[in-house]
């Protein structure tokens, strides 16, 4: 009787075990703890430091442009007469005069700056061939340095009479201005002419080289 009910239990408890089992849940899996590989990234080139390009440098700042040479020409000679040296500073004019016959071939006038040892200082305004129209005792231009105001000096024939230079008086006047100008225009009168202007570009004027000051 006792061994019915044992054997009876076991029977029921073998069931109830394959009945849990076809009736559990299967639980999912735990995901894999491993990590999957990394692609190897593709070498970079090398660069070869003879095929690299050189570094760019800063252009260099242009020079500032040259000032144009000076039209002055200068010269020193020994007085004849052994009273020292005397200094000239001359400069021909930018126009050309035209004349008519017969004068008519194109020609420059000269001003020129002189500091002599017995004759003194003096401004001389010349040409080539032709005649200044100005009296024995004087006569006037009318002179205008860069765009300032025209301005009268008086002027007076050479003492040979020759009449292809006037002799422009107040050389201290004049002097002055022409330091510190670029350009001197001068009208002068013409025999059968009429009033001429002469241009002159008196820039860079060198005192030392013309002997007023020394060096």
């Amino acid at each position: 009787m006792l061994a019915s009910r044992v054997i009876g239990y076991c029977a029921v408890a073998a069931v109830a075990f394959a009945l849990g089992r076809l009736t559990a849940t299967p639980q999912p899996s735990a995901p894999s703890a491993s990590i999957p590989p990394v692609a190897a990234s593709a070498p970079r080139p090398s660069v070869n430091a003879s095929t690299a390009p050189p570094p760019v440098e800063p252009a260099a700042p242009s020079p500032p442009p040259s000032a144009p040479p000076s039209k002055w020409s200068y010269r020193v000679e020994e007085d004849q007469m052994g009273k020292g040296t005397a200094n000239y500073a001359s400069v021909k004019s930018s126009n050309s005069l035209t004349f008519d016959f017969p004068y008519n071939d194109p020609q420059e006038a000269t001003l020129l700056i002189r500091k002599h040892p017995r004759f003194g200082k003096d401004v001389i305004l010349s040409i080539e061939h032709g005649q200044f129209l100005c009296h024995t005792d004087s006569c006037s231009v009318l002179v205008r340095f860069d765009d300032g105001e025209s301005a009268a000096f008086s002027a007076s024939e050479p003492s040979d009479n020759s009449t292809e230079a006037i002799f422009i008086s107040n050389f201290s006047r004049f002097y002055q201005a022409m330091k510190r100008a670029k350009r001197v225009r001068i009208s002068a009168e013409f025999f059968q002419e009429g009033q001429r202007v002469l241009d002159f570009d008196i820039d860079q004027f060198d005192e030392q080289a013309f002997g007023l000051v020394s060096k």
